[in-house]
Protein backbone atom coordinates (compact mmCIF):
# COMPACT_ATOMS: atom_id res chain seq x y z
CA UNK A 1 0.00 0.00 0.00
CA UNK A 2 2.82 2.26 0.99
CA UNK A 3 4.42 1.35 -2.89
CA UNK A 4 1.21 2.76 -4.42
CA UNK A 5 1.14 5.91 -2.68
CA UNK A 6 4.79 6.50 -3.39
CA UNK A 7 3.68 6.17 -7.01
CA UNK A 8 0.89 8.23 -6.70
CA UNK A 9 2.78 10.92 -5.02
CA UNK A 10 5.40 10.76 -7.76
CA UNK A 11 2.92 10.88 -10.68
CA UNK A 12 1.62 13.94 -9.01
CA UNK A 13 4.65 15.52 -8.27
CA UNK A 14 5.46 14.85 -12.28
CA UNK A 15 2.37 16.11 -13.53
CA UNK A 16 2.71 19.46 -11.51
CA UNK A 17 6.07 20.09 -12.19
CA UNK A 18 4.51 19.35 -16.35
CA UNK A 19 1.91 22.09 -15.46
CA UNK A 20 4.14 24.78 -13.97
CA UNK A 21 7.71 24.07 -15.42
CA UNK A 22 8.89 26.48 -17.90
CA UNK A 23 8.18 25.62 -21.56
CA UNK A 24 10.85 27.18 -23.45
CA UNK A 25 10.86 27.48 -27.07
CA UNK A 26 14.93 28.60 -28.52
CA UNK A 27 15.46 29.43 -31.64
CA UNK A 28 18.72 30.02 -33.35
CA UNK A 29 19.21 30.79 -37.29
CA UNK A 30 23.04 31.16 -36.97
CA UNK A 31 24.08 28.25 -35.38
CA UNK A 32 20.80 25.69 -36.40
CA UNK A 33 19.35 24.99 -33.62
CA UNK A 34 16.41 24.72 -33.16
CA UNK A 35 14.40 23.06 -30.02
CA UNK A 36 11.54 23.71 -27.75
CA UNK A 37 11.87 21.86 -23.78
CA UNK A 38 10.52 21.65 -20.94
CA UNK A 39 13.47 21.54 -18.07
CA UNK A 40 14.15 17.98 -16.66
CA UNK A 41 11.31 16.59 -18.66
CA UNK A 42 11.54 16.64 -22.26
CA UNK A 43 13.41 18.26 -24.97
CA UNK A 44 12.55 17.95 -28.77
CA UNK A 45 15.38 19.13 -30.97
CA UNK A 46 15.10 19.81 -34.90
CA UNK A 47 18.28 18.69 -36.67
CA UNK A 48 19.46 18.58 -40.87
CA UNK A 49 21.63 15.65 -41.17
CA UNK A 50 22.58 14.56 -44.20
CA UNK A 51 19.89 16.63 -45.73
CA UNK A 52 17.40 14.39 -44.15
CA UNK A 53 14.87 15.94 -41.53
CA UNK A 54 15.48 14.45 -37.84
CA UNK A 55 13.51 15.29 -34.66
CA UNK A 56 15.24 14.23 -31.49
CA UNK A 57 13.56 13.62 -28.45
CA UNK A 58 14.84 13.18 -24.80
CA UNK A 59 12.05 12.11 -22.32
CA UNK A 60 14.10 12.06 -18.66
CA UNK A 61 17.03 11.37 -20.23
CA UNK A 62 16.44 8.48 -22.34
CA UNK A 63 17.06 9.99 -26.81
CA UNK A 64 14.79 8.79 -29.20
CA UNK A 65 15.56 10.07 -32.94
CA UNK A 66 12.73 9.77 -35.38
CA UNK A 67 13.14 10.59 -39.32
CA UNK A 68 11.35 11.87 -41.38
CA UNK A 69 12.52 11.37 -44.94
CA UNK A 70 10.11 11.06 -47.82
CA UNK A 71 9.00 7.51 -48.54
CA UNK A 72 8.71 6.15 -51.98
CA UNK A 73 4.83 6.34 -53.13
CA UNK A 74 4.00 3.91 -55.28
CA UNK A 75 0.83 4.35 -57.92
CA UNK A 76 -1.85 3.25 -55.41
CA UNK A 77 -0.86 5.73 -52.73
CA UNK A 78 -1.20 7.60 -55.26
CA UNK A 79 -4.86 7.48 -56.84
CA UNK A 80 -5.61 6.79 -52.95
CA UNK A 81 -4.02 10.57 -51.69
CA UNK A 82 -5.94 12.51 -54.80
CA UNK A 83 -9.03 10.87 -54.22
CA UNK A 84 -8.42 12.15 -50.10
CA UNK A 85 -7.54 15.69 -51.82
CA UNK A 86 -11.02 15.95 -53.19
CA UNK A 87 -12.65 15.70 -50.15
CA UNK A 88 -14.35 18.88 -49.33
CA UNK A 89 -15.32 17.98 -45.14
CA UNK A 90 -11.75 18.25 -44.29
CA UNK A 91 -11.35 21.79 -45.63
CA UNK A 92 -14.43 22.81 -44.12
CA UNK A 93 -13.12 21.68 -40.32
CA UNK A 94 -10.08 23.46 -40.73
CA UNK A 95 -11.95 26.29 -41.98
CA UNK A 96 -14.31 26.03 -38.48
CA UNK A 97 -10.80 25.54 -36.47
CA UNK A 98 -8.93 28.39 -38.26
CA UNK A 99 -11.49 31.60 -36.45
CA UNK A 100 -10.86 29.80 -33.20
CA UNK A 101 -7.30 29.36 -33.34
CA UNK A 102 -7.04 33.41 -34.47
CA UNK A 103 -8.63 33.55 -31.53
CA UNK A 104 -5.86 31.78 -29.23
CA UNK A 105 -2.99 33.33 -30.48
CA UNK A 106 -3.28 37.04 -28.88
CA UNK A 107 -3.93 34.84 -25.49
CA UNK A 108 -0.97 33.05 -26.25
CA UNK A 109 1.36 35.93 -27.13
CA UNK A 110 0.10 37.61 -23.88
CA UNK A 111 1.14 34.77 -21.30
CA UNK A 112 4.84 34.41 -23.38
CA UNK A 113 8.29 35.77 -21.91
CA UNK A 114 10.66 37.02 -24.58
CA UNK A 115 13.82 36.06 -22.69
CA UNK A 116 16.63 36.94 -25.49
CA UNK A 117 16.11 38.18 -29.00
CA UNK A 118 18.66 39.17 -30.90
CA UNK A 119 18.00 39.85 -34.59
CA UNK A 120 20.83 40.34 -37.27
CA UNK A 121 19.80 41.34 -40.25
CA UNK A 122 21.32 42.90 -43.72
CA UNK A 123 19.10 44.20 -46.40
CA UNK A 124 21.71 44.58 -49.07
CA UNK A 125 21.73 48.68 -49.59
CA UNK A 126 24.37 50.41 -47.47
CA UNK A 127 22.03 53.50 -47.41
CA UNK A 128 19.09 51.72 -45.69
CA UNK A 129 21.41 49.84 -43.65
CA UNK A 130 23.05 53.40 -42.41
CA UNK A 131 19.30 54.84 -41.91
CA UNK A 132 18.13 51.92 -39.90
CA UNK A 133 21.07 51.82 -37.23
CA UNK A 134 19.58 54.45 -35.30
CA UNK A 135 15.55 53.24 -35.38
CA UNK A 136 16.63 49.85 -34.34
CA UNK A 137 18.91 51.29 -31.40
CA UNK A 138 15.47 53.62 -30.47
CA UNK A 139 13.58 50.09 -30.43
CA UNK A 140 16.29 47.93 -28.75
CA UNK A 141 15.78 47.19 -25.05
CA UNK A 142 17.35 45.10 -22.44
CA UNK A 143 16.30 41.64 -23.71
CA UNK A 144 15.56 42.59 -27.00
CA UNK A 145 18.20 43.84 -29.69
CA UNK A 146 17.62 44.63 -33.23
CA UNK A 147 21.39 45.10 -35.21
CA UNK A 148 22.38 45.69 -38.86
CA UNK A 149 25.41 44.61 -40.44
CA UNK A 150 26.85 44.83 -43.66
CA UNK A 151 28.25 41.66 -44.19
CA UNK A 152 24.44 39.79 -45.80
CA UNK A 153 24.11 37.93 -42.67
CA UNK A 154 20.81 37.32 -41.57
CA UNK A 155 20.17 35.47 -38.12
CA UNK A 156 17.60 35.03 -35.41
CA UNK A 157 18.67 34.61 -31.90
CA UNK A 158 15.12 34.05 -30.13
CA UNK A 159 14.12 32.44 -26.53
CA UNK A 160 10.41 32.50 -25.72
CA UNK A 161 8.68 30.95 -22.13
CA UNK A 162 5.96 30.09 -21.32
CA UNK A 163 4.05 27.77 -18.81
CA UNK A 164 2.08 24.63 -20.14
CA UNK A 165 -0.47 25.52 -17.71
CA UNK A 166 -1.00 28.71 -19.19
CA UNK A 167 -1.69 26.88 -22.90
CA UNK A 168 -4.41 24.61 -21.20
CA UNK A 169 -5.94 27.44 -18.90
CA UNK A 170 -6.13 29.14 -22.42
CA UNK A 171 -7.62 26.54 -24.56
CA UNK A 172 -10.17 25.72 -21.89
CA UNK A 173 -11.23 29.49 -21.97
CA UNK A 174 -11.64 29.43 -25.06
CA UNK A 175 -13.60 26.17 -25.96
CA UNK A 176 -15.60 27.31 -23.06
CA UNK A 177 -16.83 30.09 -25.07
CA UNK A 178 -17.06 28.28 -28.16
CA UNK A 179 -19.59 26.04 -26.56
CA UNK A 180 -21.27 28.88 -24.95
CA UNK A 181 -21.87 30.72 -27.87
Amino acid sequence: MIILYIILAVLFFLIVWLLFAPLIIYVDSGEGLYYVKIPLLIKLRFVIDDGQYVLRFRIFFIPFDVKTGKKKITEKDDRKERKRRKKKHRINKILKVIPAFLKFLPGLFRTSRIKKMIINFDTGDYTINARLVPVLAILSRKNISLNVNYSDINTIHLIIQNRLFNIVRLGVSLFLKIIRA
